[in-house]
């Protein structure tokens, strides 16, 4: 393979970004990896920093020790309880028959139990918690 640039040069490695093929002139040394311009430089940054991000949010690698809680399986959990609450406080309080509003608030407490636990399954079988 020859470089991009200079023909008739061999090339000792591709450009991380572009994969374009550098000869000793043309190619910089970003960290660990060759890139052809700052521009590409700057690209190959933003994407192993997404990558670092990647890698944390799922646990993987030097992350694999750390254990997330998904954000919505504890929403609806704090959702359901609440509006079961105030379904059945509403009930205990003023001693009165099973209302519209009554219904409404268990029953929506339910499905948003019933969501997550979903979530939580979801989010398990993809394993970002265990």
């Amino acid at each position: 393979m020859h470089c991009y640039n200079h023909q008739t040069k061999e090339a000792i490695g591709l450009c991380r970004h572009c994969f374009k093929g550098l000869c000793q002139e043309c190619c910089q040394k970003n960290e660990d990896f060759l890139v052809c311009s700052e521009n590409c430089a700057q690209k190959v940054s933003e994407i192993e920093e997404m990558n670092e991000r990647a890698k944390n949010i799922y646990g993987i690698g030097k992350y694999a020790s750390k254990r997330h809680f998904p954000l919505s399986v504890v929403l609806y959990l704090c959702m359901g309880v609440l509006f079961i609450s105030l379904g059945v406080s509403d009930l205990i309080l003023y001693h009165v028959s099973l209302s519209n509003y009554d219904i409404f608030f268990i029953s929506f407490g339910v499905l948003c139990l019933l969501f997550s636990l979903l979530a939580w399954r979801r989010t398990s079988k993809i394993g970002i918690i265990l």
